[in-house]
């Protein structure tokens, strides 16, 4: 009988729960899976905050055994947000007010500030400890690999300098791309720190994992001598557990349409609004037989939105909820909605691998050339609109709703069909990747 070696890693994660967030859940699922493929992770993470939002269900999911150390941040902006948050978190009832912890022009410019000289972004406060808590966890644990995962890109750093200090070999993985990400637009200096950042991170790298094979292709053209670098595409993902056995489409008798995640920046449900106000005009059935439920992240902006009529008869706006409590809602719709910036052709929302795994019908607001738009076109899993298009979305949701009365509301796959994105497949793909780092 073999006996299977379990190699441990240096697994920098600067956000982990408790904290809630965008790439927990992928987090949490590799700490939970890799010590089946041989990989033991022990944490190195920053410490918690009073005004941080948090979810303590997918605390409860890491395993007993994990080593979670938790480095302070010397993050001036942080510790001025938790003691100035009045005795409460920056979410309250679902709505998402300015982080800056108020509305007034003075936090609106301590904001900007501080963002201007935070390079690469705030969590370049975090490293100084967090190299400290590296060197002491592989002083004493002895890991054979070192794991970052951006963003926020302050973790690339703090895996570089540690890469630097000890010779282990080290993986990047990047969720987001870096200074080619849309949403990261500076002044042409800025620009330029940010650019040889990247570079340095790579170029040190012996291992480079992004989300989308889009990105792993720019990437790949960025590094210099990529021949001899290993980069890999390793997607977000599903629980089968989530959903093996979930009920097909309960058939409302109203047409029911569910979002759950957060809207930010770019990514905002304007127009999915304004489609929808136009949809009711031409068919004033539409307003008594449609629901619309919106949970997580909505700025306050969109509450107020939805509360004035005609959507606030279809729009319920609801605080955010855990994970479980997520699934549960998804297997209540019968159409899911996805929206994605105009621009953001290269990017996958992590949701749509849930979406596709419910076996929902989509309603992808997304750029029809972009990835997300191939993905849903290769499972027939929905209807593609153009983001700001108001017409074309009202008329999608007009057809849906033709198509709900009659039945034809259905998707082909099967939740077969889409196990390359369960998470047990990723992990076993991670595992691999980081086998072929330390075995040469």
């Amino acid at each position: 009988m073999s006996v299977r070696v379990e190699r441990r890693f240096l697994y920098i994660a600067f956000g982990f729960p408790p904290l809630a967030g965008s790439g927990i859940q992928r987090k949490v699922r590799f700490t939970q899976l890799l010590p089946r493929q041989g990989w033991q992770p022990i944490v190195l993470t920053v410490s918690r905050w009073g005004n941080d939002i948090i979810d303590e269900e997918w605390e409860r999911q890491i395993p007993k055994d994990i080593k979670v150390y938790r480095a302070p941040s010397f993050d001036p902006y942080r510790i001025v947000m938790a003691l100035k948050r009045q005795g409460g978190n920056q979410v309250k009832n679902g709505s998402q007010k300015d982080s800056g912890g108020g509305n007034s022009n003075i936090a609106r410019l301590i904001r900007r500030l501080f963002h201007s000289i935070s390079i690469p972004d705030h969590a370049i406060w975090w490293v100084p400890l967090a190299v400290l808590w590296g060197l002491y966890i592989i002083i004493r644990h002895r890991p054979v690999l070192i794991y970052s995962s951006s963003g926020p890109f302050g973790a690339s750093i703090a895996g570089l300098i540690l890469r630097k200090l000890t010779g282990l070999p080290w993986v990047s993985e990047y969720r987001d791309p870096w200074a080619a990400n849309p949403f990261r637009i500076f002044s042409g200096s800025r620009n330029k720190i940010e650019s040889c950042l990247e570079r340095m991170c790579l170029k040190n790298a012996e291992g480079i994992i992004s989300t989308t094979s889009a990105t792993t292709e720019q990437f790949r053209r960025r590094t210099p001598n990529s021949q001899a670098k290993r980069f890999i595409t390793i997607t977000n993902g599903f629980d089968i557990q989530d959903f093996k056995g979930m009920a097909p489409p309960l058939e409302n008798e109203h047409l029911r349409i569910i979002f759950a995640g957060m809207f930010y920046e770019r990514r905002t449900p304007q127009a999915f609004f304004n489609g929808l106000k136009e949809a009711i005009k031409a068919k004033p059935q539409l307003g008594q037989d449609l629901q619309v439920v919106l949970v997580g992240m909505i700025p306050d902006e969109y509450r107020a939105q939805a509360n004035v009529e005609p959507l606030k008869s279809v729009v319920e706006i609801r605080p955010y909820i855990p994970h479980s409590e997520v699934i549960e809602l998804l297997n209540t719709a019968d159409v899911l909605y996805l929206p994605q910036a105009k621009n953001l052709t290269d990017f996958i929302p992590g949701k749509i691998f849930e979406y596709l795994a419910s076996r929902r019908f989509i309603f992808a607001v997304v750029p029809p050339d972009g990835i997300t738009a191939d993905l849903i076109r290769r499972f027939e899993a929905g209807v593609i609109v153009s983001p700001e298009d108001v017409k074309e979305i009202a008329d999608a949701l007009l057809d849906i709703y033709d198509s709900h009365k009659n039945g034809a509301l259905k998707v082909k796959h099967s939740l077969e069909d889409v196990m390359e994105f369960s998470w047990p497949a990723l992990s076993e793909k991670l595992a691999g990747f980081f086998n072929e780092i330390t075995d040469g």
